[in-house]
């Protein structure tokens, strides 16, 4: 295997935040939404390249991450930064890019996989499902079937001990070394395209130092999960777990908006920093959506809005810059890309759709203090958010 060459630290550990996404659509822009509300600088993979099929784009999102990670010196990568690796088009942020990284380093671990209730897609017989690690939670955490949900079907009852690639969160050493295992293990001869599948080899092998997310401080799936997971409601709950409000500088000043709703994992009694809504679970999305901090009003999602509008995307492989752009226009349940063909420089990359054409350009909305401090609490002039 190949060992990538040192790199010696000159700066403090940052945090590299990797979205792959092979095009747009309204689910990508709605959770870039949610990352760029908190904290994270989202760095698209693949943008603009369709390799032709489901199969084919989940392989070329593994290549796409391996050079990225191999290109260290353009991409600013040292020892030490911490990278993140989500879905782009089922997974969103409910707490800050900040949180992330301080329950990563507390964790004390390497690299940090999402979790599963199934092992898709592998053979459920086959050693890389059996021969891995049990589930740290209790044995009757389900009552008297837990664990003895059949193999086909729902698996509410089933406590989480399998890999999902949906959420991938490691220092760039340890994960420079992993990928270049991982294409090796596709290799020319080996018609392995899914990158699931690909994590669930590395982990039954156990030798680069992956661990799942078990204690779900990082995320939680929604997958055979939705009757563990509820709204939390109460600020005072969410500052005695560590979790503050939001802060920003939105138009005519600073304010800050409590993070409640958020969700909570009630099995583990945690807030996970991601939210992730794998397979049959984007069936639910929009129904949590419109209940989540970021949208439970219309003068704090208003507010948001004007927070993310033109925020800046990097696309890691051309090096484009895109600007997240939004209509003002309240009501709204998602998000529409306007990309087309090559994606041209300062476009135009999400919108909002109401059902009627939005004008493109900026537009200006009334905007006054009651009305923002309805959706949230007007800060001092000097502050400058964080």
């Amino acid at each position: 295997m190949p060992t990538p060459v040192p790199i010696p630290p000159t700066r403090q550990p940052k945090l590299h935040f990797l979205l792959p996404a092979h095009s747009s659509n309204r689910d990508l822009c709605g959770c870039l939404r949610t990352h760029l509300i908190n904290g994270f600088q989202p760095l698209l993979v693949n943008f603009g390249h369709d390799a032709g099929g489901d199969r084919e784009n989940k392989y070329y999102k593994l290549i796409g991450v391996h050079n990225f990670l191999q290109n260290a010196t353009a991409n600013d990568l040292q020892p030490g930064d911490v990278i993140a690796i989500v879905d782009g088009f089922d997974l969103w942020s409910q707490l800050s890019a900040t949180m992330l990284i301080d329950r990563f380093l507390a964790s004390g671990k390497r690299i940090v996989l999402g979790l599963d209730k199934q092992c898709f897609p592998n053979d459920p017989r086959s050693p890389i499902c059996n021969d891995i690690p049990e589930s740290p939670l209790p044995t009757d955490v389900f009552g008297s079937r837990t664990d003895k949900d059949p193999i086909q079907g729902p698996r509410d009852r089933t406590r989480p001990r399998w890999v999902n690639s949906g959420t991938v969160v490691g220092y760039f050493e340890d994960l420079q070394q992993l990928y270049v295992s991982m294409i090796a293990y596709c290799g020319p001869d080996n018609d392995e395209k899914s990158d699931q599948r690909i994590f669930a080899v590395h982990y039954y092998w156990g030798n680069f130092s992956l661990s799942l997310d078990f204690d779900a401080q990082i995320v939680t799936s929604f997958a055979f999960s939705v009757n563990e997971l509820d709204y939390l409601t109460d600020v005072e709950d969410l500052t005695g777990r560590g979790i503050g409000p939001w802060t920003g500088i939105i138009l005519e000043g600073a304010f800050e908006i409590p993070r409640v709703p958020v969700v909570h994992y009630t099995t583990l009694d945690t807030v996970p920093v991601f939210l992730h809504f794998p397979g049959v679970a984007k069936r639910v999305m929009n129904g949590w959506h419109q209940r989540m901090w970021w949208t439970v009003n219309e003068n704090r999602s208003q507010m948001l809005n004007d927070f993310v509008m033109d925020k800046e995307i990097k696309v890691v492989d051309s090096g484009e810059r895109l600007n997240f752009w939004e209509g003002f226009i309240l009501g709204a349940h998602g998000a529409v890309a306007r990309t087309t063909g090559k994606v041209p420089r300062e476009s135009l990359m999400c919108r909002l759709n109401f059902g009627r054409e939005v004008i493109s350009g900026i537009h200006v909305i009334e905007t006054t203090s009651t009305k923002f401090q309805t959706a949230g609490r007007a800060l001092p002039e000097n502050f400058r958010g964080n």
